[in-house]
């Protein structure tokens, strides 16, 4: 897993799908039961993950921050 400096090296990786630490957001694949997830958490919490098959922003509401980081995921996945 890479360390990084920027939110748009953040950017980058998640849209390439590779795992990464920015601090209080990062990245990294969770095998959970046989699926291979591809993990997005804000301050340890989880706001994205995407499989194989879908792409799984949560719906809920977040503190300003993990909104931003959530944004990010959001446009690096062109779900925005």
């Amino acid at each position: 897993m890479s360390y990084i400096k920027t939110i748009k090296e953040a950017q980058q990786l998640l849209a390439e799908g590779k795992p990464f630490n920015a601090g209080t957001l990062t990245a990294n694949y969770e095998d959970i039961g046989n699926t291979l997830r591809y993990v997005v958490r804000s301050y340890g919490v989880e706001i994205a993950d995407a499989t194989e098959n879908a792409i799984h922003p949560t719906a809920y509401q977040h503190s300003k921050t993990t909104s931003k980081h959530a944004n990010i995921v959001k446009r690096a996945w062109n779900l925005i």
